[in-house]
């Protein structure tokens, strides 16, 4: 009787020991996860000038943005590229510098780097660990120039796969190619003649409406703009809605008008006037010296003598800031899409170059982007766009048009205002090799002003929502919904769970913080950027939240 029970004992000790030395194969030894802390960055008044008042993570997956004023605009202006959501530990780790940043990219996005010669090539691969759809394509290659002859001959060659932003006279040599696609982005931007109303005679309401009757922008954009572009007849296009007035168009040229305008004014036609632009060439004014030329010719048909002055856009601004330049050529290009992006950034952000304010401008401006429904914004910007006929502080010339082109073999291409369905697209060989204008600055963006670089940075990365491809409106990324107050001054996104960035973080509500701090807070250490002006940071929502 006593074998059984000593076997029995014997059995248990043994089956003991072999659990007690293989604990680590059977059972998973889990860390003890410590509690989510929530962070915060806030004001403590709005009379500090800026947008912002907090933002907060409620907990690990909402993050909540509490205003100083109702922006109905919020979620498309997350959707821009510099708020590119990084790693709170990478983010600090390198004290926000975006070069440091970017030797070794840590996004969410659906590619990483494979390879990177500086001044040759980025090649691109896919983020295995993707927590979106996966891309069709295994490589993207970017190659940078500005020579469009160039860049034509190695896509007619095979080379290449993709162009961007070829010049006029290289779309015309492709049209009836059977190798090239041309695809055409639509006009979301405006160029106009701004005129500072603190210069003589600029301070006229009848000078700038006589120079308003004379510039022929039908005739400049014909000749001298790519085919497809939109003669403005406001600041917006008409696909900006709330914005765009129907029925409401810009004068027609008139010299007769002009004339009799001009020499009511008291105009002394002894004096040379002023006319200052940027030689660079923009989406909204591919041929500057052109235009301005034309500008010159047409202004003198009415005796005003133009004396055309080149700067760079620093030097423009600076001499605008001095009362040092009456006349320029300037423009907006659409950062995102909403009818703020062009009148809050013309008559409320900081841009004081049309001279002393315009009240009633201003005041339907700040009306429009207040409003939360849609029809009192357009009611507001009705009274705006009939303002700015009546009293004009610009010209609107033109909304430019813009194109990238692929050979024929590569399929899916969506082209939309705002981006390139990069990720989407595909061919026979799985690598895709586009030539765009430059190389990126850096490949962490939230410090940045280039679309190259924006390019690049949005396979890398992700924002918590994104612009849908060949749209203007937002969709879900890395928020999966948000939801917003009745008088849009509290915006709760709710992130993705389990997305995880390339060194094996999961995202957190913490990590949208800290992003937004780094530009915001210039108290918080990881305020460095690149340069540390955030300039669309600033553009999009007003001054920094000043060190405590």
């Amino acid at each position: 009787m006593k074998r059984p029970i000593t076997l029995v004992i014997a059995c248990l000790f043994l089956l003991t020991l072999i659990m007690t030395s293989c604990q680590g194969a059977f059972f998973e030894v889990k860390p003890v996860e410590e509690p989510f802390e929530p962070q915060s960055v806030s004001v403590d008044s709005c009379s500090y000038g800026g947008e912002l008042k907090r933002v907060e993570a409620v907990d690990q997956y909402t993050v909540r943005f509490e205003l100083c004023y109702p922006d109905s605009a919020l979620p498309a202006k997350l959707a821009f590229p510099v708020f590119a959501i990084q790693d709170q530990d990478v983010l600090t780790a390198a004290g926000g510098n975006s070069l440091e940043l970017a030797k070794n990219p840590n996004g969410s996005g659906p590619y990483v780097i494979e390879a990177y010669d500086p001044g040759q090539s980025l090649l691109l691969k896919r983020n295995p660990s993707y927590w979106g759809v996966k891309p069709n394509t295994e490589q993207i290659e970017f190659r940078w120039s500005e020579d469009a002859l160039f860049k034509k001959d190695e896509l007619l060659a095979g080379n290449v796969d993709g162009i961007d932003r070829p010049s006029a006279g290289v779309l015309r040599l492709l049209q009836n190619d059977s190798n090239a696609n041309i695809y055409y982005r639509p006009s979301l931007n405006v160029l106009f003649v701004g005129m500072n109303n603190r210069v003589e005679p600029f301070n006229d309401q009848g000078v700038r409406l006589a120079l308003g009757y004379a510039i022929d922008s039908r005739n400049i954009v014909t000749n001298l703009f790519t085919d497809g572009s939109v003669v403005a007849e406001q600041l917006v296009p008409n696909s900006i809605l709330p914005g765009f007035t129907n029925g409401l168009e810009w004068y027609d040229t008139n010299s007769n008008n002009a004339q009799d305008l001009i020499n009511e004014s008291g105009f002394d036609f002894s004096k040379k006037i002023s006319l200052a632009y940027v030689p660079t060439a923009k989406d909204y004014l591919p041929n500057p010296a052109q235009v301005a030329q034309e500008i010159r010719e047409e202004l003198r048909q009415i005796g005003v003598d133009i004396k055309l002055v080149e700067l760079t856009e620093q030097e423009l601004f600076e001499e605008l800031k001095k009362d040092e330049i009456g006349m320029f050529l300037y423009g907006v290009s659409v950062d995102f899409p909403d009818a703020s992006n062009f009148y809050d950034y013309l008559f409320l952000g900081d841009f004081p170059y049309l001279g002393n304010s315009y009240p009633e401008i201003e005041e339907s401006v700040r009306l429009a982007a207040g409003a939360a429904d849609e029809r009192t914004r357009q009611q507001n910007y009705d009274e705006t766009n009939r303002l700015i006929k009546e009293l004009v502080p610009i010209i609107p010339v033109a909304h430019g048009r813009t194109a990238i082109v692929f050979r024929s073999n590569i399929q899916g291409v969506v082209i939309g205002p705002m981006n390139e369905n990069i990720a989407e697209m595909s061919n026979i060989e799985d690598k895709i090799v586009i030539i765009q204008s430059s190389e990126p600055v850096t490949l962490w963006p939230s410090d940045e002003t280039d679309q190259n670089t924006f390019r690049v940075t949005s396979l890398l990365y992700d924002t918590l929502v994104k612009y849908a491809y060949g749209e203007t409106s937002v969709k879900p990324n890395l928020a999966e919904y948000w939801i917003s107050n009745d008088d849009l001054t509290e915006w709760t996104f709710n992130l993705r769970f389990k997305v995880y960035f390339q060194d094996g973080k999961e995202l957190d509500a913490n990590d949208v913080v800290a992003t937004f701090s780094a530009m915001w807070n210039e108290g918080d250490p990881n305020h460095r950027g690149r340069t540390g002006d955030y300039e669309y940071f600033k553009r999009f929502f007003g001054e920094f939240k000043q060190t405590d």
